[in-house]
């Protein structure tokens, strides 16, 4: 359950888009925990960053996960590593490129079948 909890983290958290940034950060809120939360608002929540995607009509949408491990474990908590591609695409200017991504995140189990996660580390 931590590596699908992960891969469904990392999904939500690629996904970005200048037509609906507002109900996507909505989503993704409910899988971090309070300190993560504060950070990702801290810089996706950035008034610079909003204008950005904005202006140049960026949407960046999820390709695929290639390879998914689960890195550590210990009770109620797990290190998964995700790794995969993401397409970013601009309407503005019709151009579109793939990104390769891994990302390491930090999963706890808060409750039955609940988990948060803690921390996304790009490696």
């Amino acid at each position: 359950p931590y590596v699908d909890y992960a891969e469904n983290f990392v999904i939500a958290f690629n996904n970005i888009s200048y037509v609906n940034m507002d109900q996507q950060r909505t989503a993704l809120a409910g899988m971090m925990d309070s300190d993560l939360l504060t950070s990702y608002q801290n810089t996706f929540y950035d008034p610079q960053f909003l204008k950005m995607i904005s202006d140049n009509k960026i949407y960046i949408t999820f390709q695929k996960i290639t390879r998914s491990e689960l890195v550590t474990s210990a009770p109620n908590e797990a290190a998964v590593e995700v790794i995969g591609v993401d397409l970013f695409h601009s309407d503005l200017t019709g151009s579109q490129k793939e990104k390769p991504f891994s990302y390491k995140v930090d999963v706890a189990k808060v409750g039955d079948n609940k988990y948060q996660i803690k921390k996304v580390e790009k490696l």
